[in-house]
């Protein structure tokens, strides 16, 4: 899942990406699909609050992480 995410970010990253909200759109979407396929496949018992949760934290590390 880590290695997805990852993935997800790196190829949808462009210039200046981390102040373009419709990049951080784009790659919150594809993060939302891909948590909600793992979760599926797991069974897992998230919530659509907590998969935004979790998407907008990934984001927000994405972010910082793209400043360091």
């Amino acid at each position: 899942m880590a290695l997805q995410v990852e993935e997800i970010i790196e190829q949808m990253k462009i210039r200046d990406w981390a102040y373009n909200s419709d990049v951080q759109n784009r790659m919150r979407n594809a993060l939302d699909d891909c948590l909600i396929e793992f979760k599926e496949q797991h069974r897992l018992p998230l919530t659509w609050n907590e998969i935004d949760a979790i998407v907008e934290q990934i984001v927000h590390t994405a972010k910082k992480r793209n400043n360091l």
